[in-house]
């Protein structure tokens, strides 16, 4: 049997980039590849690279920026991001390259080019960043997570495949609702509703929270739990399950959540941003969601990502008006029949059931294996 060939999975500066990677490898049989990660030098990518038990490598990259200061150390890091990359290449071996976009994969794709590694390049987002419109003209294969948005210029040859899921962020079929509640300690019985913004938290959806934790009593006594994670880096954990304490609200807040395959299992309903592994998650886990798309990107790339699930009838779109009382009234008029009205939850429901999402993984995990050969 040959022994197996290192391929590279890029991508860092957050979970987001780093998780599709993990998706896509652990689709591979270690009898046929061995994965190594690259990712950036930040905290949180060398926390989730040690995590999944993989060999991983951290290399100097920042985001471009226009600033002179800023630029200046951007093409400084480039070239020393590349070199690192081009030294690695030399010394796993590697044969092929996977890149989920975002500033690591620059300089990464472009070491890879000029070693003659094929390169499929993964546009996570609706709408693609500048570092992906630039790294795709090095790419041997480009892929989308999801149809790009019709007001952006396409990558060159992309072909649309969904999005890269890890296995560990669905729920296996056989744990019950009741079962995944009881694991986070909550009333396995009662109607749960999720509060997630991706693995940072966000600050808006926090806020509004607090301030709907004041005007939810009456839900609680008809039988409404939370189930809130906060981020890591928030502040408003304590405040926040204080809140709900004070409403008489049944609440776990947390902080991060290591099992998110039992958070959507527990939900009825979803509160969401609208990042794409968030979008991902909640279609592969037929959880009715109400989203808020990040309020500061020009490109309103989150809305874009949505746009599938709520076309497909699964999710509603809400603006992130940032004032927690225009955005407490917002989502009051959306969350509350979905809270008392059974048979729309159900319908969006089943239309998730009905139309799962593309494995975005197997195929990149394909593409992987047809460059290995026989």
């Amino acid at each position: 049997m040959p022994h197996p060939r290192t391929i590279l999975f890029v991508g860092g500066g957050s979970g987001g980039h780093i998780y599709p990677n993990l998706a896509v490898a652990e689709r591979l049989p270690p009898e046929v590849a061995t994965p190594h990660l690259v990712v950036s030098e930040r905290p949180l990518d060398a926390q989730i690279a040690e995590d999944s038990g993989l060999a991983h490598t951290a290399i100097p990259a920042v985001p471009l920026s226009l600033r002179p200061r800023a630029g200046l150390r951007f093409l400084r890091e480039y070239r020393r991001g590349r070199a690192a990359v081009t030294e690695l290449i030399r010394k796993t071996n590697a044969v092929a390259m996977v890149a989920t976009g975002g500033f690591v994969s620059g300089p990464a794709v472009t070491a890879a080019k000029a070693a003659g590694l094929p390169v499929a390049l993964v546009s996570l987002d609706a709408v693609p960043g500048r570092a992906n419109r630039f790294t795709a003209r090095r790419a041997t294969a480009v892929f989308s997570a999801f149809e790009t948005h019709g007001g952006v210029r396409t990558l060159p040859a992309m072909e649309v495949i969904g999005f890269p899921l890890r296995r560990a962020a669905v729920a296996r079929p056989e744990v019950s609702p009741a079962e995944a509640r009881t694991h986070f300690g909550s009333d396995p019985e009662k109607k749960t509703l999720l509060v997630f913004a991706g693995s940072q938290g966000a600050r808006t959806i926090n806020g509004v929270m607090l301030r709907l934790a004041d005007l939810w009593a009456e839900h609680a006594k008809r039988g409404l739990q939370i189930l809130h994670v906060v981020g890591p880096g928030q502040d408003a954990s304590l405040s926040l399950q204080q809140r709900y304490d004070g409403g008489g609200i049944p609440a776990k807040v947390l902080p991060f959540c290591h099992r998110m395959d039992l958070a959507w299992r527990a939900a009825d309903v979803a509160v969401t941003r609208c990042g794409a592994g968030t979008v991902a998650e909640a279609w592969a886990n037929a959880v009715p969601s109400v989203m808020l798309p990040y309020p500061f990107h020009k490109d309103e790339h989150q809305k874009h990502n949505a746009a599938p699930l709520v076309a497909l009838g699964g999710a509603v779109v809400v603006k992130d008006r940032i004032d927690p009382v225009e955005n407490a009234a917002a989502l009051r008029g959306v969350l509350e029949p979905l809270f008392g009205d059974g048979p729309e939850r159900d319908a969006m429901r089943r239309a998730m059931l009905d139309h799962p999402p593309p494995d975005g993984a197997q195929r990149l995990a394909d593409w992987v294996r047809d460059r290995l050969g026989p």
